[in-house]
């Protein structure tokens, strides 16, 4: 008795790495640019994301590092390809995730804090 089997098996390559390859003998043949929110390391043959407090554009050139978002600006993805600004009476440090506020008072003997509010 014969028994076959059909297997019907998908592979997604993430990465692959050429090494030993002579000049004009191969290896790549072109390179693509990084997507916004990453840049293309020179250590790892990959591209890698900013993380909150930073960005990359693809529309500035080639990705090559990350720009750290400027004061009253936040980035809180870890792939974000723009500062966005903090809203109306928030804040931020420069590398921001997210905007804050500075913001306590008092009325009569009731106190307000109102720093958990954010961008």
């Amino acid at each position: 008795m014969n028994i076959f089997t059909s297997l019907n098996i998908n592979i997604c390559l993430q990465s692959v790495r050429v090494t030993n390859v002579a000049e004009g003998e191969g290896g790549a043949e072109s390179c693509e640019n990084c997507l916004s929110g990453t840049y293309a390391s020179t250590v790892e043959p990959r591209c890698i994301e900013c993380g909150a407090g930073r960005y990359s554009n693809i529309t500035e050139g080639p990705l090559t590092q990350c720009h750290t978002c400027p004061e009253n600006t936040f980035a809180e993805g870890p792939t974000s390809s723009e500062c966005l600004a903090c809203g109306y009476r928030t804040t931020s440090a420069p590398g921001s995730s997210e905007c804050y506020t500075n913001c306590t008072f008092s009325i009569g003997t009731h106190n307000y804090d109102l720093n958990p509010l954010r961008k």
